[in-house]
């Protein structure tokens, strides 16, 4: 039987909404923000076509009219362009609308339980008005139209179909995680924000490590300060419990040995390292200035984010591991496996040197389970939307996971969502043909 996959590997900007005083906005202003035009009853009016006659608004040219201006310009971009994950008012809008979908903070099947609306009628957070329930209907209805538009445009018929493949043409790709308790994770695995910055080392693990290199201004007393260089991790963790942060460091004195981490949407801590020297030693996340206090999180069932950010540059870091096991004191990690199902594109776009990878396991004895879907492209940019994963040629309303994927792709590729989809057996595992259909998937 095929090991799960725990590692959600982080290449999109995600997670958790963060409300902090020193980004709110004054809730004194207009009653309604006024800049965008939304239907009463999204049913209506008819939308424009395109000159053959199909519609060509995919998921982000639909974001961008309409709950794009009202996070970018009314209410978010205070926190959420830069200081504040996830970056869903960033002023890129394909960074800013992949952070909404991989983070789960709209809900197309119910717009009103989306994380948008709810924090506006239910938290009054960073109101546009002085009527936060109609800030809320505002956004409602902006994401209803959101929706609107990509139904619309979802009469398109399927541009590509991949060849079918089967669990046992998956091949296997070592991971690190360890077991249910225990997710080891190589530093140059996450989303790195400069100055922090890889550097090669044959005596590291996987030949990489992390560091924001001395001559970046030293020390940082404020977390929260821009641009100081961080690293995020995205995370599965599948035993709910109390969780320890341990990471493989290199801290050669006491100026370059301490960063500030923290779990999802919490606060700052500092976790100042052991000294080192020219070693490499796994060390557990503590604050040796306070008592030695060991950092511990508790965290449910599910995807979580770690974001280590620097506090004095020169510190060193290989791997990290977050575990619930007291037992854990760093060592050999056992690997694991992790199945790709790699699918051939080169038909598709017409060039060679174009693929679709995703990782395949066997979530139970009657069940699949598929993430991180990345498309290679060695040499063309590309543009994917709507993707679908079809058992024996079949497509299932309820697995529609990765159909809000609109994406942009340049060499040498990248991934197309983080998030995790389960699958039920329809054949037996093993007997199924798994292909992939996209409504969109050409070159730019």
């Amino acid at each position: 039987m095929l090991k799960k996959a725990r590692l959600a590997f982080p290449y999109c900007l995600v997670i958790a909404l963060v409300a902090t005083s020193a980004c709110s906005i004054n809730p004194g202003g207009k009653k309604s923000s006024g800049l965008v035009n939304l239907p009463d009853n999204p049913s209506e009016p008819p939308l424009p076509d395109s000159a053959d006659g199909t519609s060509q608004v995919g998921s982000l040219e639909a974001f961008q009219q309409t709950v794009y201006p009202l996070v970018r310009e009314v209410t978010c971009a205070g926190c959420h362009s830069t200081v504040a994950a996830p970056f869903f008012a960033s002023d890129d809008p394909q960074a800013a609308h992949d952070a909404l979908i991989v983070a789960s903070k709209v809900d197309f099947k119910h717009p009103e339980s989306s994380r948008l609306v709810q924090r506006l009628s239910n938290d009054a957070h960073n109101c546009w008005s002085q009527d936060c329930e109609a800030d809320s209907l505002e956004m409602l209805s902006a994401i209803k139209e959101w929706v609107r538009l990509m139904e619309f445009s979802s009469n398109d018929e399927t541009e590509v179909i991949t060849h079918g493949l089967r669990l046992v043409d998956a091949t296997p790709k070592e991971s690190t995680s360890v077991d249910n308790r225990t997710i080891i994770v190589e530093a140059e695995e996450g989303n790195i924000t400069a100055p922090m910055t890889q550097t090669n080392d044959g005596n590291t693990s996987g030949g990489q490590y992390l560091q924001v290199p001395n001559g970046n201004g030293g020390f940082f007393q404020n977390p929260n300060t821009n641009n100081i260089g961080s690293v995020i991790y995205d995370v599965e963790v599948i035993e709910p419990g109390t969780y320890r942060l341990w990471g493989l460091i290199q801290s050669a004195n006491t100026n370059d040995d301490s960063y500030y981490i923290r779990v999802d949407n919490g606060n700052f801590v500092t976790w100042q390292t052991t000294i080192t020297g020219n070693a490499w030693q796994w060390d557990l996340s503590t604050d040796q200035n306070n008592g030695g206090n060991i950092h511990e999180f508790n965290l449910t069932a599910g995807s979580h984010r770690i974001e280590i950010r620097r506090r004095q540059d020169g510190a060193k870091l290989d791997m990290i591991a977050l575990t619930s096991d007291l037992n854990f004191d760093g060592g050999a990690p056992q690997p694991e496996t992790v199945n790709i199902l790699t699918f051939d594109l080169q038909e598709v776009v017409g060039e060679p040197g174009v693929f679709l990878e995703i990782e395949i396991a066997e979530f139970d004895a009657f069940s699949y389970k598929f993430k991180n879907p990345t498309i290679i492209s060695q040499s063309s940019t590309l543009i994917a939307r709507d993707m679908k994963i079809m058992l024996n040629g079949k497509y299932n309303p309820q697995h529609a996971t990765y159909t809000y994927i609109d994406s942009e792709i340049r060499p040498p590729g990248s991934i197309l969502s983080t998030a995790a989809l389960i699958i039920p057996s329809e054949l037996g595992l093993g007997d199924d043909d798994i292909s992939i259909s996209f409504q969109t998937l050409k070159k730019k």
